[in-house]
Protein backbone atom coordinates (compact mmCIF):
# COMPACT_ATOMS: atom_id res chain seq x y z
CA UNK A 1 0.00 0.00 0.00
CA UNK A 2 1.38 3.71 -1.16
CA UNK A 3 1.17 5.56 2.75
CA UNK A 4 2.47 8.81 1.53
CA UNK A 5 1.01 11.93 2.11
CA UNK A 6 -0.29 14.42 -0.52
CA UNK A 7 2.62 16.58 -0.41
CA UNK A 8 5.14 13.56 -0.63
CA UNK A 9 3.14 12.53 -3.89
CA UNK A 10 3.80 16.25 -5.63
CA UNK A 11 7.25 16.50 -4.30
CA UNK A 12 8.09 12.65 -6.16
CA UNK A 13 5.80 14.66 -9.42
CA UNK A 14 8.56 17.48 -9.20
CA UNK A 15 11.15 15.28 -8.54
CA UNK A 16 10.99 13.56 -11.46
CA UNK A 17 11.47 16.81 -13.71
CA UNK A 18 14.60 17.36 -15.27
CA UNK A 19 15.89 19.98 -13.74
CA UNK A 20 15.28 23.00 -10.82
CA UNK A 21 14.85 25.30 -14.41
CA UNK A 22 11.89 23.07 -15.55
CA UNK A 23 10.40 23.37 -12.41
CA UNK A 24 10.93 26.88 -12.61
CA UNK A 25 9.34 27.10 -16.10
CA UNK A 26 6.70 25.05 -15.20
CA UNK A 27 5.67 27.02 -12.12
CA UNK A 28 5.67 30.51 -14.17
CA UNK A 29 3.60 29.13 -16.59
CA UNK A 30 0.77 29.16 -13.55
CA UNK A 31 -0.35 32.29 -14.39
CA UNK A 32 -4.35 32.52 -14.03
CA UNK A 33 -5.45 32.67 -10.27
CA UNK A 34 -7.08 30.26 -8.51
CA UNK A 35 -8.89 29.89 -4.73
CA UNK A 36 -9.03 27.45 -2.88
CA UNK A 37 -11.93 26.96 -0.19
CA UNK A 38 -11.50 24.98 3.54
CA UNK A 39 -14.52 25.53 5.87
CA UNK A 40 -15.88 24.80 8.75
CA UNK A 41 -18.98 22.73 7.89
CA UNK A 42 -21.65 25.45 6.77
CA UNK A 43 -19.92 28.26 7.37
CA UNK A 44 -21.48 31.35 5.48
CA UNK A 45 -23.99 29.40 3.92
CA UNK A 46 -24.10 25.96 2.06
CA UNK A 47 -24.22 27.77 -0.84
CA UNK A 48 -21.37 30.30 -0.48
CA UNK A 49 -18.58 28.70 -3.43
CA UNK A 50 -21.20 28.77 -5.61
CA UNK A 51 -22.92 32.10 -5.11
CA UNK A 52 -18.90 33.35 -5.14
CA UNK A 53 -18.62 31.32 -8.52
CA UNK A 54 -21.54 33.51 -10.22
CA UNK A 55 -20.23 36.76 -8.84
CA UNK A 56 -17.01 36.22 -10.46
CA UNK A 57 -18.20 35.17 -13.40
CA UNK A 58 -20.43 38.20 -14.03
CA UNK A 59 -17.20 40.20 -13.67
CA UNK A 60 -14.92 38.40 -15.49
CA UNK A 61 -16.03 38.64 -19.07
CA UNK A 62 -14.77 36.13 -21.28
CA UNK A 63 -12.72 34.33 -18.56
CA UNK A 64 -15.36 31.84 -16.87
CA UNK A 65 -14.47 29.96 -14.12
CA UNK A 66 -15.67 26.60 -12.97
CA UNK A 67 -16.33 25.27 -9.57
CA UNK A 68 -15.00 22.00 -8.09
CA UNK A 69 -16.78 20.84 -4.60
CA UNK A 70 -18.23 17.19 -4.26
CA UNK A 71 -17.17 16.60 -8.03
CA UNK A 72 -13.67 16.68 -7.25
CA UNK A 73 -14.16 13.47 -7.07
CA UNK A 74 -16.30 12.85 -9.89
CA UNK A 75 -13.50 14.51 -12.06
CA UNK A 76 -10.79 11.52 -11.08
CA UNK A 77 -12.59 8.62 -11.35
CA UNK A 78 -13.77 9.77 -15.02
CA UNK A 79 -10.37 10.47 -15.98
CA UNK A 80 -9.01 7.23 -14.15
CA UNK A 81 -12.27 5.47 -15.50
CA UNK A 82 -12.74 4.22 -12.35
CA UNK A 83 -16.34 2.82 -11.31
CA UNK A 84 -18.61 5.25 -10.31
CA UNK A 85 -19.23 3.21 -6.70
CA UNK A 86 -16.10 4.21 -5.30
CA UNK A 87 -17.37 7.78 -5.09
CA UNK A 88 -19.78 6.65 -1.93
CA UNK A 89 -15.93 5.19 -0.13
CA UNK A 90 -14.31 8.51 0.05
CA UNK A 91 -16.22 11.10 1.85
CA UNK A 92 -14.28 14.08 2.89
CA UNK A 93 -13.23 11.95 5.79
CA UNK A 94 -10.65 9.46 6.77
CA UNK A 95 -11.84 6.26 6.53
CA UNK A 96 -11.92 3.85 8.88
CA UNK A 97 -8.16 1.28 8.64
CA UNK A 98 -10.62 -2.07 9.38
CA UNK A 99 -13.08 -1.12 6.47
CA UNK A 100 -10.24 -0.52 4.17
CA UNK A 101 -8.50 -3.56 4.37
CA UNK A 102 -11.92 -5.63 4.35
CA UNK A 103 -12.83 -3.92 0.96
CA UNK A 104 -9.23 -4.20 -0.18
CA UNK A 105 -9.08 -8.20 0.21
CA UNK A 106 -12.61 -8.41 -1.59
CA UNK A 107 -11.28 -5.85 -4.03
CA UNK A 108 -14.20 -3.38 -3.76
CA UNK A 109 -12.18 -0.94 -4.85
CA UNK A 110 -8.26 1.00 -4.94
CA UNK A 111 -6.85 1.45 -2.25
CA UNK A 112 -7.57 4.61 -0.36
CA UNK A 113 -4.19 5.95 -0.86
CA UNK A 114 -3.74 5.30 -4.44
CA UNK A 115 -7.02 7.44 -4.69
CA UNK A 116 -5.64 10.11 -2.48
CA UNK A 117 -2.63 10.04 -4.88
CA UNK A 118 -5.40 10.53 -8.14
CA UNK A 119 -7.08 13.14 -5.75
CA UNK A 120 -3.85 15.28 -5.58
CA UNK A 121 -2.94 15.14 -9.32
CA UNK A 122 -6.07 15.93 -10.35
CA UNK A 123 -6.08 19.27 -7.77
CA UNK A 124 -3.20 20.34 -8.30
CA UNK A 125 -3.83 20.03 -12.22
CA UNK A 126 -7.02 21.82 -11.88
CA UNK A 127 -4.91 24.72 -10.15
CA UNK A 128 -2.69 25.11 -12.39
CA UNK A 129 -4.76 25.35 -15.52
CA UNK A 130 -6.72 28.28 -13.30
CA UNK A 131 -9.60 29.86 -12.98
CA UNK A 132 -11.40 27.74 -10.74
CA UNK A 133 -12.83 27.56 -7.50
CA UNK A 134 -11.57 24.35 -5.34
CA UNK A 135 -13.47 23.15 -2.39
CA UNK A 136 -11.96 21.04 0.36
CA UNK A 137 -9.70 18.08 0.07
CA UNK A 138 -6.78 19.71 1.23
CA UNK A 139 -6.52 21.78 -1.81
CA UNK A 140 -4.78 24.80 -0.34
CA UNK A 141 -2.01 22.13 0.80
CA UNK A 142 -1.83 20.64 -2.10
CA UNK A 143 -1.44 23.82 -4.30
CA UNK A 144 0.25 25.66 -1.46
CA UNK A 145 3.80 25.63 -4.01
CA UNK A 146 1.66 27.16 -7.34
CA UNK A 147 1.58 31.52 -7.57
CA UNK A 148 -1.79 33.33 -7.99
CA UNK A 149 -3.66 30.88 -5.49
CA UNK A 150 -6.01 32.84 -2.61
CA UNK A 151 -6.51 30.36 -0.05
CA UNK A 152 -9.78 30.99 2.22
CA UNK A 153 -10.58 29.68 5.24
CA UNK A 154 -14.54 30.34 6.50
CA UNK A 155 -15.63 29.97 9.68
CA UNK A 156 -18.66 31.33 11.94
CA UNK A 157 -20.40 30.94 15.31
CA UNK A 158 -21.57 27.00 15.68
CA UNK A 159 -25.40 28.31 16.11
CA UNK A 160 -25.45 30.18 12.91
CA UNK A 161 -23.71 27.01 11.11
CA UNK A 162 -26.52 24.96 12.88
CA UNK A 163 -29.05 27.65 11.69
CA UNK A 164 -27.76 27.05 8.12
CA UNK A 165 -27.85 23.53 8.23
CA UNK A 166 -31.50 23.56 9.67
CA UNK A 167 -32.70 25.76 6.47
CA UNK A 168 -31.14 24.46 3.69
CA UNK A 169 -31.69 20.60 4.47
CA UNK A 170 -34.65 20.57 6.14
CA UNK A 171 -33.67 19.51 9.33
CA UNK A 172 -34.38 19.97 12.96
CA UNK A 173 -31.59 21.29 15.23
CA UNK A 174 -30.62 18.27 16.85
CA UNK A 175 -30.07 16.37 13.28
CA UNK A 176 -28.07 19.40 11.91
CA UNK A 177 -25.85 19.44 15.18
CA UNK A 178 -24.92 15.75 14.28
CA UNK A 179 -24.56 16.68 10.71
CA UNK A 180 -22.32 19.81 11.51
CA UNK A 181 -20.39 17.83 14.09
CA UNK A 182 -19.56 14.77 11.99
CA UNK A 183 -18.20 16.89 9.08
CA UNK A 184 -15.91 19.28 11.08
CA UNK A 185 -14.57 15.74 12.93
CA UNK A 186 -13.97 14.22 9.35
CA UNK A 187 -12.47 16.84 7.98
CA UNK A 188 -10.14 17.81 10.50
CA UNK A 189 -9.31 13.96 10.62
CA UNK A 190 -8.61 13.49 6.32
CA UNK A 191 -6.30 16.78 6.68
CA UNK A 192 -4.37 15.42 9.92
CA UNK A 193 -4.37 11.60 7.96
CA UNK A 194 -3.18 12.16 4.58
CA UNK A 195 -1.34 15.92 4.31
CA UNK A 196 -0.19 15.72 8.14
CA UNK A 197 -1.14 19.15 9.04
CA UNK A 198 -3.88 20.79 11.60
CA UNK A 199 -6.93 22.14 9.35
CA UNK A 200 -7.67 24.65 11.82
CA UNK A 201 -3.76 25.89 11.47
CA UNK A 202 -3.89 29.90 9.90
CA UNK A 203 -0.49 29.31 8.38
CA UNK A 204 -2.21 27.33 5.99
CA UNK A 205 -5.04 30.20 4.55
CA UNK A 206 -3.82 33.62 2.46
CA UNK A 207 -7.29 34.82 4.51
CA UNK A 208 -9.49 33.74 7.31
CA UNK A 209 -13.45 34.93 6.82
CA UNK A 210 -15.12 34.72 10.08
CA UNK A 211 -19.18 35.27 9.02
CA UNK A 212 -19.89 36.21 12.49
CA UNK A 213 -18.18 39.45 11.98
CA UNK A 214 -18.93 40.24 8.33
CA UNK A 215 -20.97 40.40 5.39
CA UNK A 216 -21.28 37.24 3.20
CA UNK A 217 -22.41 39.74 0.26
CA UNK A 218 -19.89 41.98 1.17
CA UNK A 219 -17.72 39.35 0.90
CA UNK A 220 -18.29 38.27 -1.63
CA UNK A 221 -17.95 41.36 -3.73
CA UNK A 222 -14.73 42.00 -2.41
CA UNK A 223 -12.97 38.72 -3.63
CA UNK A 224 -14.27 38.44 -6.96
CA UNK A 225 -13.22 41.96 -7.73
CA UNK A 226 -9.41 40.94 -5.85
CA UNK A 227 -9.26 37.63 -8.15
CA UNK A 228 -10.63 39.54 -11.77
CA UNK A 229 -8.47 42.22 -11.41
CA UNK A 230 -11.16 45.30 -10.54
CA UNK A 231 -10.18 46.47 -7.37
Amino acid sequence: MDKRSGIEIIEEYIARLSSRHEVEKIIARNTKPFITISRETGAGGFDFPSRLLDRINSNSGDELWALFDKNILEKVIDDNELPKEIARYMPERKIPEMQTVIEQLFGLHPSEHKLIHKITLTIYHLAYLGNIILVGRGANIITSGLKHGLHLRLIEPYEKRVAHACEYFNIDKTEAKKFIDAEDKGRREYIKKYYSKNIEDGNLYSIIINFGRTDRDGVIRTLSKLVTGAL
